[in-house]
């Protein structure tokens, strides 16, 4: 019997938290998700351009980075894994923004 009234009991709307509004097919929260994806971006293109920082020029890598930078992709496009081939992915971002600053 008391098992049963707790769960017949009725929650007000005081009792409900208050969170962002949320689609109701995926449980996703729709209110919000550009200014985290924004943020994601604007942290991935910081370390992106910390990288850039150890680019040596001169190599392949970092002539497709300043390519890349001519055709218009973002530097969080950098297609090296910076754990496995960090060299490469050093290079290749500062090919991108050496680019970026020979354009200013």
């Amino acid at each position: 019997m008391i098992a049963t009234s707790i769960i017949a009991k009725k929650v007000s709307s005081e009792d409900m938290p208050k969170t962002a509004p949320i689609s109701p097919d995926s449980g996703e929260v729709v209110d919000g998700q550009a200014e985290v994806t924004a943020s994601n971006d604007a942290l991935s293109d910081a370390a992106f351009r910390a990288l850039a920082e150890s680019g040596a020029p001169g190599g392949v890598a970092w002539d497709r980075g300043a390519d890349a930078f001519q055709s218009g992709k973002p530097i969080t496009d950098c297609p090296y894994d910076t754990e496995e081939a960090k060299q490469d992915a050093e290079d290749w971002c500062g090919g991108w923004v050496g680019a970026e600053r020979a354009q200013e």
